[in-house]
């Protein structure tokens, strides 16, 4: 999720305002040597708290010594991806927040309803880059909706080796509805998952990126190792995500 984020930070606050110009009314007609009245134009600003997270763990001189593997770099690397995991869950959480949803909760995603959802961006007259992030059950759903009615989508010579029908064990998991790259996590809620334009409908402000530390403590003895990030993150701009419901 962190690429798809209006990124800001950090700053000295615990708080950002993510500035939103909101639409005007348009142009009209005015009356030659009437003029014009000025028009109204205003801003809102998202506002996005940032909290602090993190990990510890201890290992004992005892543990280093009887152990068969390093343990300090192993525990190391486990903290770093639980911190990483507790992001990802934060992060995922948004795309089920838009007030604007496609498909209906129970009812198998299909390919015709991903390409509603990205239409449902165009009809609000959104620019910008879709991306897809859905739960990895909804990206099998849409496989399979393709392996029982897309053969003439097989049967295409161009058809890119890539395509979302094939199972990779990775969050990528291809293209979709006018090149829109779709990704996949099991961390996305059991609401669903969605459509957004990258960059412009979420915001991440981050005051401290993910940070592994390790320090000797002589009483226990032993190291402890400690991962901590802060940061915080806001739905900038509702028009511009679609939740795709399971």
């Amino acid at each position: 999720m962190r690429p798809f984020f209006r990124y800001a930070g950090p700053e000295k606050s615990n708080a950002y305002n993510f500035p939103v110009q909101t639409k005007p009314a348009i142009s009209a007609s005015y009356t030659e040597g009437t003029g014009l009245s000025n028009a109204v134009f205003a801003d809102t600003a998202p506002s996005a708290t940032a909290g602090v997270f993190g990990q510890m763990a201890t290992v004992t001189d005892e543990a280093q010594e009887t152990t068969v593997y390093d343990a300090v770099a192993q525990l190391t690397g486990v903290i770093g991806r639980s911190t990483a995991e507790k992001f990802e869950t934060d992060a995922t959480a948004l795309t089920a927040a838009f007030s604007n949803t496609s498909n209906t909760a129970g009812v198998p995603l299909t390919w015709v309803t991903m390409l509603a959802a990205v239409n449902g961006l165009e009809g609000r007259d959104q620019a910008g880059t879709p991306v897809f992030v859905l739960k990895t059950s909804q990206v099998g759903q849409v496989r399979q909706d393709v392996g029982a009615s897309g053969a003439a989508l097989f049967g295409n010579p161009a058809m890119p080796v890539m395509g979302i029908e094939a199972a990779t064990l990775a969050g990528y998991a291809g293209f979709a509805c006018s090149g829109a790259p779709v990704y996949q996590s099991s961390l996305v809620t059991s609401t669903g998952g969605g459509v957004f334009l990258a960059g412009i409908a979420e915001g991440l402000y981050e005051i401290r990126a993910p940070r592994s530390e390790t320090i000797r403590v002589p009483s226990l003895p032993g190291l402890q190792i400690v991962n901590t990030t802060r940061y915080g993150m806001i739905e900038i701009r509702d028009a511009a995500g679609q939740t795709v419901l399971i």
